[in-house]
């Protein structure tokens, strides 16, 4: 979080829930079922133990699974904490768009197999999210991403325009896509983003969730694992992406200590501590 970045007066909107990541909160949830990092009231509640705890020298330290906070974030949380945990206005950036953009939701639904991919606000910022990562993904980098649309494109613009279109784009992406030495792992590289947030083993990014909002959870007709519906995000999970109560799959209440959840993380409790 860089210095320009930082609002004068942080709040849970526009700052502060952006320091959590999902692992963080998964992490929590197993221990601590009272501590839900996503959640602003959670996080009011417990905001003097979670300084301590992402503070140096803490015995409790988070997080645990990647860098600790920089003295900047500490500081942030601590202004946070001292203006009595403002809530802020929703922050609503705009809507992407753009030919590269486009080309990228046209390209990535013919190789996901989901074509609503940029169905609603929420759609869009977590496909221009993946681009963001997928250009600066230092093992490809722009000229490949411009690449698979620009050869999508040409796929698209050759088919027929018959019954037999969408088998002779499924042909020509195997063939002009998966099959070549360089855009076909990028290709797959791209779909892996799609169905598990992960790019080359980097899972991701916090303010996104883009580990629940990965594709494989409605192509196997499950909740992600560790989230229930007590996630903040989850009326879109409902409404938008196929879960709901009536799903077998989905869990009306929280597992206890994360159980079912198959996430076994090493982590410190920091049961007993209050605010």
């Amino acid at each position: 979080m860089a210095d320009s970045d930082t609002p004068a007066t942080p709040t849970w909107q526009n700052t502060i829930r952006d320091l959590f990541t999902q692992y963080e909160r998964i992490q929590m949830i197993q221990v601590h079922i009272d501590l839900d990092l996503g959640s602003y009231e959670s996080v009011r509640a417990n905001a003097n133990s979670i300084l301590d705890a992402v503070s140096p020298g803490s015995a409790l330290r988070m997080p645990l699974q990647v860098a600790p906070w920089t003295a900047e974030q500490i500081a942030t949380f601590k202004a946070w904490i001292d203006t009595d945990c403002p809530y802020g206005p929703p922050v609503q950036p705009p809507a992407p768009s753009g030919q590269a953009f486009a080309g990228f939701v046209a390209v990535s639904q013919a190789l996901t197999g989901f074509s609503d991919l940029d169905s609603n606000i929420s759609a869009k910022m977590l496909a221009q999210k993946y681009m963001d990562r997928l250009r600066t993904e230092v093992l490809f980098g722009d000229s490949l991403i411009d690449a698979l649309i620009s050869t999508y494109d040409a796929i698209e613009s050759d088919a027929p325009p018959d019954d037999s279109r969408e088998g002779w784009i499924h042909e020509q992406i195997a063939n002009r896509i998966m099959a070549d030495a360089t855009l076909g792992p990028f290709a797959r590289t791209v779909i892996l983003a799609w169905y598990m947030g992960s790019i080359n083993g980097v899972l991701g990014t916090p303010e996104d969730n883009q580990y629940i909002h990965g594709l494989m959870w409605q192509a196997i007709k499950a909740h992600p694992q560790g989230f229930t519906n007590e996630a903040p995000s989850v009326e879109v999970l409902k409404n938008n992406e196929g879960y709901g109560p009536d799903n077998p799959a989905y869990w009306s209440e929280t597992p206890v200590g994360g159980k079912y959840t198959g996430l076994r993380l090493p982590i410190l409790s920091i049961e007993g501590q209050s605010s």
